[in-house]
């Protein structure tokens, strides 16, 4: 049973990592993004900490906007 669990994890990372590479490279606009750095979100957290700053920063985008249209009335 651990064998299985371990091995849906390493499923669920390897899943996680190939979503995270296409959306950076969707927002990638500067180019600093390369696909070469796809091998990168193979190290374990790397993808599920760079999903987290993607999602905050939309956060703050939205968050920032909504803000700015409350005070320009």
């Amino acid at each position: 049973m651990l064998a299985f669990l371990i091995f849906v994890a390493l499923m669920v990372h390897v899943i996680i990592a190939h979503i995270t590479h296409s959306l950076l490279e969707e927002v990638d606009n500067n180019g600093w993004y390369k696909s070469k750095y796809k091998k990168f979100l193979l190290i374990p957290g790397l993808p599920e900490a760079i999903l987290v700053i993607l999602v905050l920063m939309i956060c703050g985008v939205i968050t920032y906007a909504y803000i700015i249209s409350l005070f320009k009335d």
